[in-house]
């Protein structure tokens, strides 16, 4: 893309900062970004910088666990347009205790999902025996995938295709997206994570 997805122009304003703020809406509890520092939240990294989405999963969840907080978590990627308060609400207070992952034309979302407290810590435990994919995670924990028109059925109001991710340049057209005003030459970003429930 040129440019770090983090810093997509949304609305005026780049995306990981505005995802931020939906999250904080949602929650009042522990927040990270995995990340470089886009956001006013406290930023962690994952080891090694850009190692993968499952790297930064563990990283958010270990960074949860020093804070004390061993509960389920919201967890949200940098490049989701449509992805607001209304989205996270309904993640956040889906019924039942296994980790919840959006599934849209048969794909899961694993990075905008809820993950439940043993998900977090498969995530870690994963990434300490070298694994790196969000697979592996999805073939081992309790996920109960549910499909985007079930969660869009609990937003009637909601506008935009709920999880659409941009990660083509063809993709910034088509979602009305707009590259940021100054590309950035930084690593890629990570994923958002919040306490969730």
């Amino acid at each position: 893309m040129g440019f770090d997805k983090a810093m997509l122009d949304v609305s005026g304003s780049p995306n990981a900062l505005r995802l931020a703020r939906e999250l904080c809406k949602v929650t009042s509890g522990v927040l990270v970004e995995v990340g470089p520092g886009f956001t006013h939240l406290t930023s962690v990294r994952e080891a090694p910088t850009g190692s993968g989405p499952l790297a930064a999963l563990a990283a958010g969840a270990s960074y949860l666990r020093r804070r004390c907080y061993a509960g389920p978590a919201l967890v949200l990627a940098c490049d989701l347009p449509f992805v607001d308060a209304a989205v996270l609400k309904v993640l956040a207070g889906w019924p039942g205790e296994a980790s919840i992952v959006p599934v849209e034309e048969g794909v899961a979302q694993p990075l905008c999902a809820r993950w439940s407290a043993a998900g977090l810590g498969l995530a870690v435990e994963l990434v300490a025996r070298g694994r790196r994919a969000m697979k592996a995670l999805l073939e081992v924990a309790d996920v109960e995938l549910v499909d985007v028109a079930e969660l869009a059925a609990q937003m009637p109001a909601h506008e935009g295709p709920l999880l659409a991710d941009v990660d083509t340049p063809d993709d910034l057209g088509r979602f009305g997206v707009e590259p940021p005003q100054a590309p950035l030459t930084s690593g890629p970003g990570g994923a958002a994570g919040a306490e969730g429930g």
